[in-house]
């Protein structure tokens, strides 16, 4: 098999089945849609096409059979309902672990018998359905076993199977396009030189198609994500050249060295840009996974659920989209298991029976906000004090002083759960804490709002990338940081008399607004006094604002992130270290992770017992 005709295959047909789930959870809901349809249909044809050229007979075998219970719905032999759509995403289940084996080099294995028995059972006793009209598509294609689905032509005239001679005088139907596509692109063979005669004999239009078709495809170049990756990696390495000599632009007077330098910083910015935008993708990317979630877990729960998708064009960075999977999964779970409630419920409640969750994506500034939202039954914070004691999270004493606000944010805790028993949807402790951890490795923040009885809304903001991160540079006990500019609202000189003591803990008045103060005096063990001139930077810790006490204030600076090694990767507070213009190492403070490590002491206690007690909190430069 030759391996470049097998990755091309991998990666064409490979967007086309990750498009199935979300079009047939659409047909499901539409099932008239003659074109999305036909779309559908095509999709399997084309990725049997592949597979039988390349000689994958258990891909050929299970598309076919699923291409073939399409067929019925496009004949007007059966209607396109809940059993039809479940026997042939059971198929794209199939498609896709096949995919994994070739991806890995592994013959696939035979299609489950149990699947292919559902599908041609759908195919026996077939009688029209009254009332359908013959959607306007060209006839079925054949039954083919195998490799014998690429037979050869028997003239010149037809191409698998299917008459290639035009319907009329000025056209061609869009299947019979479809397949003199499929034949050019193995060029040279008889089967193809018998379509090439064939298009060469079609009008005009369908030519002037096939070369509107043909150029964006001639325009794209696919490159590897290794070398995308690696030319990330030199760019970010050219950054800390830039700002090394943009630090020493003060040293020197030569105005025409000023100039090359400044001319230098512009286009390392403009050559970082680009390559970031090739690093970018679309968010849908992830988004349409989701159709197929929803749909099988609100069947499966006996609930109906619509969901809707808005900003699916909105472009982050490559590493981000994989990094956000995860979280996303247990989000929309959630929603469906814990917030959409059973269509009775809901109509006794005043609410249609169809829930409603949005997944919704934009770009704000240098950020990404990515929103998921319910109108379910929302969330209890009385329901969560009470579990939180139960399952020994918090204490009573602390839960009931905690505003509501705040305990909504108890489900983010590991080992949180509001279910009586385990199920295989929920009620093990887990999903919600991956949810915070996920996001927080990557930069982001997650805020939650809930109403009782109006649903809820998990609110996630992420950096554009995450290979450059542009933060704040500032001093603590002569020591130098970094602090990310997303997580930060304000700057404040800290005002002595704006500072107070409550329930054992420092606490900053800010317009009204009571923020916990951490001091990183405290946090590094540090001897010193702290000077009398500080600073207090007002920044965001998942749904909290805190304030931050800091000694200098250096400015920006864009730096690239460097994982601390595995002797401090897991060092609470801090997401990693940089190099800075002058030569010197920062670390880069993750505020999430210090808010969530700082409450565990009160005012009194040493803020080392936070750490853990083989790692080091004083001298991590020299460690790092």
């Amino acid at each position: 098999m030759d391996a470049e005709l097998l990755q091309d295959f991998i990666i064409e047909a490979g967007e086309l089945i990750d498009g199935l789930d979300g079009q047939l959870v659409g047909l499901e809901g539409r099932a008239d849609d003659v074109g999305l349809l036909n779309a559908v249909f095509r999709a399997f044809h084309t990725v049997k096409g592949g597979a039988g050229f390349l000689g994958l007979t258990p891909l050929v075998e299970i598309c076919h059979e699923a291409e073939e219970v399409l067929n019925t719905a496009r004949s007007g032999l059966r209607p396109l309902d809940a059993v039809v759509m479940d026997a042939v995403l059971l198929a794209v289940d199939e498609v896709k672990r096949m995919f994994d084996e070739i991806r890995v080099g592994v013959q696939p294995q035979d299609p489950d018998p149990e699947v292919l028995a559902a599908l041609r059972a759908l195919l026996t006793g077939l009688l029209p359905v009254e009332g359908h009209e013959q959607p306007a598509v060209a006839a079925p294609l054949p039954a083919h076993r195998g490799s014998d689905v690429l037979e050869r032509c028997p003239n010149d005239t037809m191409v698998s199977g299917s008459s290639m001679e035009p319907t009329s005088a000025d056209t061609i139907s869009e299947d019979e396009f479809d397949a003199l596509l499929d034949q050019i692109q193995a060029r040279g063979t008889p089967r193809a030189e018998a379509a090439e005669k064939t298009l060469a004999s079609a009008p005009e239009s369908a030519l002037g198609a096939q070369n509107n078709i043909r150029d964006p495809a001639e325009l794209t170049l696919r490159v590897a994500a290794v070398r995308i990756d690696s030319m990330m990696n030199q760019v970010g390495e050219l950054v800390l050249v830039r700002n090394r000599l943009a630090a020493l632009r003060t040293r020197v007077r030569d105005e025409k060295i000023q100039q090359a330098l400044a001319q230098l910083h512009l286009v390392t910015s403009d050559l970082q840009n680009s390559v970031m935008r090739l690093r970018m993708v679309s968010v849908g990317k992830v988004f349409g996974r989701f159709t197929r979630v929803v749909r099988d877990l609100a069947r499966r729960l006996g609930k109906q659920v619509e969901l809707v998708m808005e900003g699916e064009g909105t472009e982050l960075d490559k590493g981000m989209v994989e990094s956000l999977s995860d979280p996303l999964v247990h989000l929309v779970r959630n929603a469906v298991d814990h917030g959409i409630e059973l269509p009775d419920m809901r109509e006794a409640a005043g609410k249609p029976a169809v829930g409603r969750i949005v997944l919704t994506a934009r770009q704000e500034g240098s950020h990404i906000v990515i929103i998921v939202s319910d109108d379910g039954a929302g969330m209890d914070p009385e329901t969560i004090r009470r579990k939180a004691v139960e399952r020994g999270l918090v204490d009573s004493r602390t839960a009931l002083q905690m505003p509501d606000e705040e305990v909504l944010q108890l489900i983010f805790m590991a080992g949180f759960s509001t279910c009586e028993a385990v199920s295989e949807v929920s009620g093990r402790g887990v999903g919600m804490d991956v949810v915070r951890t996920q996001i927080t490795r990557i930069n982001g923040t997650v805020a939650l709002h809930s109403e009782a009885g109006r649903g809820s809304r998990v609110i996630i903001r992420l950096p554009l990338t995450l290979a450059i991160l542009p933060t704040l540079m500032v001093t603590v006990d002569d020591r130098r940081f970094a602090l990310p500019l997303p997580v930060i609202d304000e700057v404040i000189e800290l005002d002595p008399g704006e500072r107070t003591i409550m329930d054992g803990r420092s606490v900053l008045s800010r317009h009204g607004e009571l923020l916990p103060l951490l001091d990183l005096y405290r946090w590094l063990r540090s001897q010193k006094p702290p000077p009398a001139m500080q600073s207090v930077l007002i920044t965001n810790a998942g749904d909290r604002r805190v304030g931050l006490i800091v000694d200098r204030l250096l400015g920006q600076e864009e730096v690239v992130i460097k994982p601390l090694g595995r002797r401090l990767e897991d060092l609470p507070g801090f997401a990693g270290a940089t190099i800075t213009g002058d030569g010197d190492i920062a670390l880069i403070i993750d505020v999430p992770s210090l808010y969530a490590n700082w409450w565990h002491l009160t005012e009194g206690d040493d803020p080392s017992n936070a750490l853990p007690a083989d790692r080091p909190s004083a001298n991590l430069e020299s460690t790092v």
